[in-house]
């Protein structure tokens, strides 16, 4: 997230063993927001502004990126004035970016009826709503399997490649258009008009007015896009 600070959340005793910096974590951000995290540091100090939250998930059996990696991410967030979580969202993948807000959809080379590994009912549930939508948000995948479990079935799904999981991106392209003058061919060729052409140009009371003058009679206008 696009945010100057990190967060510190509580480690349950479940994970303590297997966390450790570049890992992936599934965190509550804000009251319903689920978001991605990396660990960054492990430490024993507890938060004195606010109550630490319990990292939801581990996401990985080993770190995606290691303490160097991190340092370096905080180095161009200083250079490039921005913010860490910033330099994380553009390094990472978005299939390594689980969140609310993410698509999700089937594999495409996954067939339902031939998944090749064993489903459980609630892998089966979400896969049957994505065989009759073509895409849904992780965050609507709630009224299908319960949200505490929600995560760590997408995880399981995708290791099963079974589905894929996206950002939506939204762009709006808007072409740069720019006016640009030349002289009409028979004055690229000839000196003498070319001069002409200058002289006559100079002792005009407006020289606004002359230039719209000199382009309209002698030179080509075009519009590049």
């Amino acid at each position: 997230m696009p945010i100057p600070l990190t967060f510190t959340y509580s480690v349950g005793p479940e994970i303590q063993e297997e966390i450790g910096i570049g890992y992936r974590v599934m965190v509550q951000f804000g009251r319903k927001r689920i978001l991605t995290g990396i660990v960054a540091k492990v430490h024993q100090k507890a938060p004195e502004a606010y109550k630490a939250k319990p990292i939801l998930d581990l996401l990985d059996d080993y770190p995606i990126v290691n303490a160097l990696q991190i340092k370096f991410w905080g180095w161009l967030a200083s250079y490039y004035c921005c913010h860490i979580g910033e330099v994380m969202n553009a390094a990472l993948p978005s299939g390594l970016k689980l969140s609310t807000e993410s698509k999700v959809q089937m594999h495409p080379d996954f067939e339902l009826e031939n998944p090749g590994y064993p489903m459980d009912e609630r892998e089966l549930l979400i896969l049957e709503t994505l065989e009759k939508k073509e895409e849904v948000n992780v965050d609507q995948l709630e009224s299908v399997v319960p949200a505490k479990d929600l995560h760590k079935i997408i995880k399981s799904l995708l290791g099963k490649k079974a589905i894929l999981v996206y950002e939506s991106v939204k762009e709006k392209y808007s072409p740069k258009v720019e006016v640009r003058v030349r002289l009409a061919p028979e004055y690229l060729s000839d000196s003498n008009k070319l001069n002409e052409l200058f002289e006559g140009v100079k002792g005009r009371k407006s020289k606004k007015m002359s230039f719209s003058n000199f382009c309209n009679k002698y030179l080509f206008l075009r519009m590049l896009s």
